[in-house]
């Protein structure tokens, strides 16, 4: 909730003060709901525009612009036609505060056209403070505080110095540079003692310490204000909300209580008043007085549908619909379940109020409460840019942090949300949109390490370690180093820096020996030496990482790399169980990648073949085929399945793998291998009968 609603005070200051002011100076002081009594030929044009002054008092503003028309169409040579034109201006002016910020550009313009016409007007200092409100009811508050500051330079002594001085406070204290503000707040609650002016500075001063959450200090200067406006004792409706709003923060909610029902009873057609009776409403709510709470919630709602209080109202029954919905409950009766259909859903609620404009605080209040609920895939991306939309136009709303808060919270859920999905790329698309503004210094460090694990899983190994090397280099992050060390060395290894990874890898190896991630580094460091044709050096490292966790991810890897050594080097029982390990311990849910494996299963083969045992090959070579029929290694373990069944006498068999091969058109090397040894057997097969008794050993005759 804003406290800072001094802009309304000063609203209500100046707006009718003021003009007051500069009608009593150009014709007489007489009361504004009195008409003239002097007959005359400016008769008419006195009755346009006091009508006009009093439409504009009861904030018929739209009617006030008419009337005003009327006259300097009518009469463009009257004596008022300044004052009507002052007059006619400041309705602009309050119009563009209900319609929205947007309206001020042409608030703006007329008042500079005033300034042209009547630069030596005792209005023009009004005209330029004007100005300055009205370029800070659009947003631009930069722009605002140069127009204050050239104001309070040029007029020093004009009376609506102190004005000036209130707006360039405002500006500072929406800026939340709250000490400036507070400085000059004192200045005007010093030199304009008993006035509205100093009033509204002690209201300022108020404001300022609320905003610092020091809220007895500021029910002390809501008080002064109380106790200084210059018609005796009734204080204004702003002043009555900031200290039922104090007592509120406070706790005290009684007490609170009965000063927003004294807003209502001295202001009822305040839209504070309406606001008032809705925090009646929170502090029941907060004193666990629900039902009287939705009672003059649903009151409010239905009194004031359009209006601030009504909306606060409309988000608050929203908020306990939402709340009930998430309870489980039985199974309604009839009756229960159509009143139930009844209700709005609040969700529309939300996009309701967000739709309605009607303060940007309350947007914010629903644009958040709309974002925060919207959770789904399919609605991450709404809620975001929905934010991000308000964000801008609002950069400097009561509510700028919790909306940035939640930008950000909302982005690094979807970052989470698809880096679960394994949607890298659609990670990397909302990280680059996203980080200039949210998700660069603010956003958490499980957030950035998935982002740089996406680009890494795409291949942008630059983006990805610099990610790293930033979560490095920070201080409070709760990522353990080792595993950022990790990570920056995979990214040195796949971008063929292997003498950076291995640098990395060793540091992790020395600073953290009993780190989880010590089994992949030494992993790495035995395919790094294997790439520097070290393989006894590799070996030492692929033992080092089996030793330190034999069920690591990496393990089958490690075992792979170990059959491949020994295989090297001629040793091939000792390659057959490390290929025969690899295979065991892998688990497809763990270990990143299957080609490793996919090879240990031939390779077991070709190890198995060489050391003569024929019929575990020849499993080996089938299970390998069987599980990847696709392979570029499948035809040459159909050739070796061949030999062996020759070998073990099965020659069918093997004329059957080697026909299949010959015919084959993928290897044609292979092809003719597989040719030669069909004929082989061919021509075996027909000379066999030939020689066998031959080989066959004589038959000894029988004895008698």
């Amino acid at each position: 909730m804003r406290v800072g609603v001094g802009i309304l005070l000063v609203t209500i200051a100046i707006g009718g003060a003021g003009i007051a002011a500069a009608a009593e100076g150009q014709v007489g002081s007489k009361p504004a709901s009195q008409p003239p009594v002097e007959k005359g030929p400016e008769k008419n044009d006195q009755e346009i525009y006091f009508l006009a002054l009093k439409l504009f008092q009861s904030r018929n503003y739209a009617l006030a612009r008419r009337q005003l028309a009327r006259l300097a169409k009518e009469f463009p040579n009257s004596r008022l036609r300044e004052s009507a034109d002052t007059l006619r201006a400041d309705s602009y002016f309050y119009m563009a505060k209900q319609a929205g910020k947007k309206q001020f550009f042409p608030v703006i313009d007329e008042y500079r056209d005033l300034l042209q016409r009547y630069p030596r007007s005792a209005m023009a200092p009004w005209y330029q403070v004007q100005v300055g409100r009205s370029y800070g009811a659009m947003g631009y508050y930069y722009e605002a505080e140069a127009m204050f500051q050239i104001f309070i330079e040029t007029y020093p002594k004009s009376r609506y110095f102190p004005y000036a001085l209130l707006g360039l406070a405002e500006t500072y204290y929406v800026l939340q540079r709250f000490a400036e503000a507070q400085v000059i707040y004192e200045k005007v609650s010093e030199q304009f003692k008993g006035s509205a002016p100093g009033a509204e500075a002690s209201y300022g001063i108020g404001n300022t310490f609320y905003r610092l959450g020091q809220f007895e200090r500021a029910e002390i200067f809501y008080r002064k204000a109380m106790d200084s406006y210059p018609r005796g004792g009734i204080s204004s409706a702003a002043t009555l909300f900031a200290m039922g709003e104090t007592l509120y923060q406070r706790a005290k909610y009684a007490e609170a209580r009965r000063v927003f029902f004294d807003l209502l009873n001295l202001h009822p057609a305040d839209p504070l008043s309406t606001r008032g009776l809705a925090r009646i409403g929170d502090s029941y709510r907060r004193l666990g007085q629900i039902r009287e709470g939705k009672q003059i919630y649903q009151e409010a709602a239905l009194r004031y549908p359009y209006e601030e209080g009504g909306y606060i109202s409309r988000i608050r029954l929203a908020d306990m619909e939402g709340e009930a919905l998430r309870q489980p409950k039985p199974l309604p009766n009839p009756i229960q379940w159509a009143s139930s259909q009844a209700r709005q859903d609040p969700l529309e609620v939300y996009r309701e109020v967000a739709r309605a404009q009607l303060t940007p605080a309350l947007s914010e209040v629903a644009l958040i409460r709309l974002a925060s609920r919207q959770k789904e895939s399919k609605q991450f991306r709404q809620a975001l840019e929905t934010l991000k939309i308000h964000q801008t136009q609002y950069p400097y709303g009561v509510l700028a942090d919790q909306t940035a808060a939640l930008v950000r919270q909302t982005a690094q859920e979807q970052v989470a949300f698809y880096s679960g999905l394994g949607r890298h790329s659609a990670v990397v698309d909302l990280y680059q949109k996203m980080r200039r503004d949210v998700l660069d210094e603010a956003a958490s460090p499980e957030t950035l390490l998935q982002v740089g694990e996406s680009f890494a899983a795409l291949g942008l190994l630059e983006p990805a370690m610099e990610i790293y090397r930033d979560l490095l280099e920070r201080k409070k992050q709760n990522i353990p180093r080792d595993r950022l060390l990790f990570l920056l060395g995979e990214a040195r290894w796949a971008s063929a820096d292997g003498a950076g990874a291995a640098e990395l890898f060793s540091t992790l190896q020395k600073k953290y020996p009993s780190s989880p991630w010590r089994p992949m580094g030494l992993l790495r460091l035995g395919e790094i030496a294997v790439a520097q044709n070290e393989p006894e050096r590799a070996e030492r490292f692929f033992e080092q990482a089996l030793q330190a966790n034999p069920k690591f991810p990496g393990a089958p890897l490690a075992l792979y790399h170990e059959g491949r050594l020994s295989l090297a080097r001629g040793k091939f029982e000792a390659a057959a169980g490390f290929f025969a390990r690899a295979i065991q311990s892998y688990v497809p849910e763990v270990t990143a990648g299957e080609a490793h494996v996919k090879a240990s299963y031939f390779l077991l083969g070709d190890s198995l073949f060489q050391t003569g045992k024929t019929k575990e090959a020849l499993e080996a070579y089938g299970k390998a085929r069987q599980l990847y029929p696709n392979s570029p290694q499948s035809p040459w373990a159909s050739l070796q399945m061949g030999l062996g069944y020759r070998k073990l006498g099965a020659p069918e068999k093997a004329r059957e793998i080697f026909k299949t091969l010959s015919s084959g058109k993928d290897d044609p090397f292979l092809a003719q291998v597989a040719a030669n040894f069909l004929a082989d057997l061919e021509w075996q097969a027909k000379v066999q009968p030939k020689i066998q008794p031959f080989l066959d050993p004589p038959k000894e005759a029988a004895t008698p």
